[in-house]
């Protein structure tokens, strides 16, 4: 919430939409502030989230953005599986169903499942890999993960989950470049601020 009260959620995000509409050197300055401290927030996934659907989503999906915007509403993107962080085939699958799409599958080590709004999910179609967008509901369990770090994450199983296409095929690079980007970042952070420190502790320490 401090974070949306200073503007910084909304920081990369079209003026159109509700943001400052500043590019992705400011969203990297952001997460490379929050990597030093090592904040205990999910933006390297809830941003880049955001990003796409402003980029490729409907006016319904981009109903999501005010919450994103203001810290009301978590976002995240499902994309990693079994032993595969952004497998080129996934095994989640897509299939339609009617008029609608229903997904089907398993995503792992999901940033920010439990607390989600939304999530962005990644599957197999009969065209090929494309993004959907999925709302926790019937069809989606969410089953609480640990991990080394203590972030939050998540095991999404989806049985026959209801989703809506967020673009084309594009999309899917697009969203995967960004969510890269933002890790990589916020990772960035992280070995400056253990620099940092070990600078200062070295300028103090005394030696017996």
């Amino acid at each position: 919430s401090k974070l949306a009260d200073a503007g910084l959620l909304g920081l990369s995000l079209p003026e159109a939409d509700g943001g400052a509409g500043l590019g992705v050197l400011e969203l990297c300055t952001v997460l490379i502030e929050a990597g030093k401290v090592v904040a205990p927030v999910p933006l390297t996934t809830h941003l880049p989230t955001a990003l796409a659907i402003a980029e490729f989503g409907t006016d319904e999906q981009k109903a999501l953005l005010p919450g994103a915007i203001s810290g009301e509403k978590v976002l995240t993107s499902a994309v990693s599986e079994e032993r595969d962080h952004l497998p080129a085939s996934p095994t989640t699958t897509a299939a339609q169903d009617g008029g609608t799409w229903r997904l089907t599958g398993v995503k792992s080590v999901v940033p920010a499942a439990t607390v989600a709004a939304a999530f962005v999910v990644t599957a197999t179609t009969p065209e090929g890999t494309r993004a959907f967008v999925v709302s926790p509901g019937d069809g989606v369990t969410v089953v609480e993960q640990k991990v080394s770090d203590g972030a939050r994450v998540g095991r999404v199983e989806l049985d026959g989950a209801l989703g809506t296409p967020l673009g084309g095929a594009d999309a899917v690079t697009w969203l995967e470049q960004r969510l890269t980007l933002a890790a990589t970042a916020f990772e960035l952070g992280v070995v400056r601020g253990a620099l940092d420190l070990t600078a200062a502790y070295s300028k103090t320490r005394e030696q017996f």
